[in-house]
């Protein structure tokens, strides 16, 4: 789902310097992998596919059981859901239950869930709203605000049944209605000037019946949401598509109290918010204030989240190392520092392997990355291995595909532009161009990128630093031409990664890529139910995507950060840190 950006930037002079002296100091300031409190890179939002023939054979959902959720078959053949119980919440907190984090230095520019983008916001917009599904520690869709789910034979209706006493922070019963105006909200193309194929939403909510319509302004509601009684609501699809409880885990699909969530303006910094925190504090300059609601389905065992944010956030190992923190993401350049025995800097150090890849990508409709030659030539002067075993210190994974290898376990092709300068310098005798520029929000694989273009292929290369709210305006707008872009999954889900950044409809698809094959591929993909041939098509269109040199994989990350002692109950996961309700603090 989700734009993850490398922290800091800058651009270089290093002309004639040794490769390996360039990459060491290049990476004096790393990506700090996918820490959901650190500054973001862009990720785009997804769109939607062409709908694949809808007269889709009968067959049962397969679900992953979890251990939250509970899952049988009536005799009708309905696969039936069953999440956990309601309960109560502690009986008392003392006020030691202060659980404090640092975020961005640019604050998020919303947190309302129908616009949400990049994972520091996603971040956020999970603490303050819930939807009818969550992903669970495992990342499996289980039953959140929904207490029930049941799935018919065709996986074309699903059936949700509300808890009984959840509530909005303000202590308004949540119902079946409110859901239903909450996702056509999300499904409103207002909320994009117009754009309904900009929404986020588009990549989630599309396969609903009627959702394309309510998203093209075609209509003021979605016929496919049909609401039952006060807390029963009916979801029918027009295909019944594999993922969709993962996509209802999606932040487009929290539940906002549309009576309070307006069109425009800032609405979403004192909000009525649906989950286990109530957002309390709003200051983008320096600090973010979230409480506990009691009237979540599980409410949380802190008093409050402070989130430091602006000139509050910087330096955050050293506010870890002095106390004024809880957490922290751990940058590469001072993990041996932990590691090694004795040291002083305390806490337990987790280590996950992220589902995210981080990417060179092309936008061909913007000259000069409109000639194939060009784009080939450019990954080819690259040597990725190197930038990963010199300048990421061989903590992170050279990508030779799209997807995460935690994602997908098939046989992927692999990248077929393979580093070669002299083929590089061949192709690019073809190509018409003087200069370029590359795009970023920060991090320093553009400064290396600018090494070797300019040393092997002798083309005048620009690096230019964005804002991280510009970085996702121009990537959303396709006015960058070659530009570096971390992507976190939105769900465990491989058809989903590939489907938003390379079909032809989706919002997030930077590169304007439009290749019938890659769509039909993946529109085939996405009702397929037998693993082994759902596969086979994964397999083709990753083939077809890396053949079409709009994306060059770089490496998948892993993510290091630091628990303080004291802290309980902090999960995280290969997406990051998901919830908070379960954390608690020593006293």
């Amino acid at each position: 789902m989700k734009l993850h950006t490398p922290q800091g930037t800058s651009t270089s002079r290093l002309r004639r310097m040794p490769i390996a002296l360039l990459l060491m100091l290049a990476s004096v300031v790393i990506l700090s992998a996918c820490n959901p409190f650190a500054d973001d890179e862009a990720t785009p939002p997804p769109e939607s596919t062409p709908v694949a023939d809808a007269s889709i054979p009968e067959q049962p959902v397969e679900e992953t059981p979890s251990p939250e959720a509970e899952f049988s078959e009536d005799d009708d053949g309905w696969v039936v859901v069953t999440g956990r119980e309601r309960s109560d919440p502690p009986e008392e907190r003392t006020d030691q239950q202060v659980f404090r984090i640092a975020g961005s230095s640019e604050a998020p520019t919303t947190i309302d869930p129908a616009l949400v983008r990049d994972t520091s916001a996603a971040f956020l917009a999970r603490q303050v709203f819930r939807g009818l599904v969550r992903l669970d520690d495992a990342l499996e869709p289980v039953p959140d605000l929904a207490y029930q789910i049941e799935i018919s034979p065709d996986g074309r209706l699903y059936r949700f049944h509300l808890h009984d006493g959840i509530s909005f922070h303000d202590g308004t019963t949540i119902t079946a209605d409110h859901v239903k105006a909450s996702l056509e909200r999300a499904a409103n193309p207002a909320l994009t000037d117009g754009d309904g194929d900009s929404l986020p939403a588009r990549n989630y909510l599309d396969d609903i019946e009627g959702a394309r319509e309510r998203m093209a302004g075609e209509r003021d509601d979605i016929p496919g949401i049909v609401v039952i009684d006060e807390r029963t609501l009916e979801i029918s699809l027009e295909r019944g598509v594999v993922d969709f409880l993962e996509r209802m885990a999606n932040p487009s699909t929290l539940i906002v109290d549309v009576d309070r969530a307006e069109i425009e303006g800032d609405w979403w910094q004192d909000p009525n918010g649906s989950g286990p925190f109530q957002l309390a504090g709003w200051d983008s300059e320096s600090l973010i204030t979230l409480t506990a609601h009691d009237g979540y389905v599980s409410p949380p065992l802190l008093t409050t989240v402070e989130m430091r944010v602006g000139a509050e956030s910087v330096g955050q190992m050293q506010l870890y190392e002095t106390g004024q923190i809880d957490y922290v993401g751990v940058p590469l350049s001072v993990l041996d520092r932990i590691q090694y025995d004795g040291s002083p800097i305390p806490g337990e150090l987790r280590e996950d392997s992220m589902n995210s890849t981080s990417f060179v990508m092309f936008n061909t409709t913007i000259p000069p990355f409109d000639q194939a030659e060009l784009r080939q030539a450019i990954m080819q002067s690259f040597p990725r291995d190197q930038v990963t075993s010199i300048m990421f210190d061989g903590r992170v994974e050279t990508a030779e595909s799209v997807l995460p290898p935690g994602m997908w376990d098939s046989g992927q092709s692999v990248f077929p532009f393979q580093h070669d300068p002299d083929a590089a310098r061949d192709l690019v005798d073809g190509a018409s161009v003087d200069a370029i520029t590359i795009y970023s929000s920060g991090g320093s694989v553009p400064v290396a990128l600018k090494y070797f273009i300019e040393e092997e292929l002798g083309i005048t290369t620009e690096v230019v630093q964005l804002r991280w709210s510009d970085y996702i305006a121009d990537m959303d707008n396709r006015q960058l031409g070659m530009f570096v872009l971390s992507w976190v999954a939105d769900g465990p889900d491989p058809v989903s990664f590939i489907r938003a950044l390379f079909h032809s409809e989706s919002p997030d698809n930077y590169v304007n890529l439009s290749d019938p094959d890659v769509d039909r591929l993946l529109d085939e993909a996405a009702i397929e139910q037998d693993d082994t041939t759902r596969n086979d098509l994964l397999d083709q269109v990753h083939e077809r995507v890396l053949e079409n040199a709009v994306v060059m994989p770089l490496y998948h990350s892993i993510d290091y950060a630091l628990v303080a002692d004291h802290v309980n109950g902090l999960t995280t996961t290969p997406m990051g840190i998901l919830g908070l309700e379960t954390v608690w603090i020593d006293e």
